[in-house]
């Protein structure tokens, strides 16, 4: 059975591989992601920016992942990443709140911040 932290494991992978598609599968409806800036993002609005190049992810390394609790991980990656046209190197750490539904575990939201 997949844990939480394969499911997180999972999204990376598909951020990085910019498979959209599969990715979609993984986040709920409602899903946002709040960028370190602050800024929000729909699960439309991010999926769309992945799909036309604007934020592009190279490589994800991942250097820790734990499951907080019964719903919630947190990641920690040096992320190569093409954000609206300016590439970088960012210590990227993913809050990932999941809830589970019919169709199993989705990942509600993202919170982005540095480490």
């Amino acid at each position: 059975m997949a844990t939480l932290i394969d499911f997180y494991r999972q999204h990376v992978t598909l951020m990085v591989s910019g498979d959209t598609e599969a990715l979609s599968k993984l986040l709920a409806p409602d899903f946002y992601l709040v960028h370190m800036t602050g800024m929000q993002q729909s699960k439309a609005e991010w999926l769309a920016a992945i799909d036309s190049g604007e934020m592009q992810y190279h490589e994800a390394q991942e250097h820790r992942v734990e499951q907080l609790n019964d719903n919630e991980v947190l990641g920690q990656n040096l992320v190569d990443a093409t954000i609206w046209g300016s590439r970088g190197s960012w210590r990227l750490q993913l809050h990932a709140f999941f809830s589970h539904t019919p169709q199993g575990w989705l990942i509600e939201h993202i919170e982005a911040s540095t480490y």
